[in-house]
Formats: structure tokens, C-alpha cells, sequence
């Protein structure tokens, strides 16, 4: 009965001291992407920014990965990417291969992904700012099409707040007090 009680005793320790060593890790893991994500490019901005003579390549570097760095917030801040297994891991895998000199990681994705999608979508943007800016919507519905006359059927249907609470949920998976109700 000794044992048993041993055997016990020493299985919840081990469970406590695993516990405590992922809370560890987990902080370490928060910590560095902190400091990889945001702290590390955010100095060498202000860097840049001081510098008298920087190439093409410095500013396309930071400028692509503060876009890349804020759109991760943003999917996190929807829960999109929150699912993905060891996303914090790999967030700072990511993060650090961006910047590494050695590597310029964001300056590959800019010149291979972003520059041809925003060379293709720009003048489109472009057109819709400027109707927004006018308040030309029935330009806006004509550029957009069938994604604009399915949110103005969204709002005619179920109101204004319904973008709101389709926000919410997609989001963080909250649901307001109007989505409860139903």
C-alpha cells in the first residue's frame, strides 16, 4: 500500500512538473515572438528611419514586414489562424526568417506574392477609393458587384447590426446579446 501511495504521490509531481515546465516554455515561446515580431523590426525602422542613406531593399524589407507582422494580427484577432497546430512556434520561425539578414525573407515574399497581387488589384482599389472619396456608390456596386448587392441584402434583411454580429462571430467566436436572443 506504500508503493501505491508513492506511485501516486509521484505521478501528480511529475504531472505538476510537466505542467510548470509548458508554462515555461509556452512564456519563452510568447517572449521571443515578442521579441523576434515586434520589438527587433520596430528598432530597425527607427533605424531606417535615421539613416541618411538606405537602398530600396531596407525600406522594402520593413515596409513588407510590418504589412505581413499587422495582417497576422489581424488574422489572430479573428481567430483564423489561432487552429493552426504550433502556430506561435511557427509564427516565430516565420517572423525571424522575414527578417534575418541572411535571408530577407519578407523582400522574397514581397517581390514573388504581394507585388504581382498588388500590382493586379491596385487599380481597382484605386477606382473605389476614389468613388468612396465622392460618394459615388452606385460605382462602388458596379466595381465590386455581386459582393457589395450581398452585404446590401445582408443589411436590408436583418439590419445594420447585422455586419456586426456576423463580425463577432466569425471573429473571436463571441456572440453578442442580439445573436443569443435568436
Amino acid at each position: 500500500r506504500g508503493q501505491c501511495v508513492a506511485r501516486a504521490c509521484s505521478s501528480a509531481q511529475h504531472t505538476h512538473s510537466h505542467a510548470r515546465t509548458m508554462a515555461i516554455l509556452s512564456l519563452a515561446v510568447k517572449l521571443s515572438g515578442f521579441g523576434v515580431g515586434y520589438v527587433y523590426p520596430v528598432y530597425c525602422s527607427l533605424k531606417l528611419l535615421d539613416r541618411k542613406s538606405n537602398t530600396q531593399d531596407d525600406y522594402v524589407l520593413w515596409l513588407t514586414y510590418m504589412i505581413i507582422a499587422f495582417t497576422m494580427v489581424i488574422a489572430e484577432s479573428w481567430g483564423i489562424v489561432l487552429w493552426i497546430p504550433a502556430y506561435r512556434m511557427l509564427k516565430v520561425l516565420f517572423c525571424a526568417w522575414m527578417v534575418n539578414p541572411r535571408f530577407k525573407g519578407a523582400i522574397t515574399l514581397y517581390k514573388k506574392v504581394l507585388s504581382p497581387v498588388f500590382t493586379q488589384l491596385s487599380p481597382s482599389i484605386d477606382r473605389t477609393t476614389e468613388q468612396l472619396k465622392k460618394g459615388d456608390f452606385a460605382a462602388i456596386q458596379e466595381e465590386l458587384g455581386p459582393q457589395f448587392a450581398k452585404v446590401q441584402e445582408l443589411v436590408k434583411k436583418h439590419g445594420p447590426e447585422a455586419i456586426e454580429r456576423a463580425m463577432n462571430m466569425a471573429g473571436k467566436g463571441k456572440k453578442t446579446e442580439e445573436t443569443k436572443a435568436e
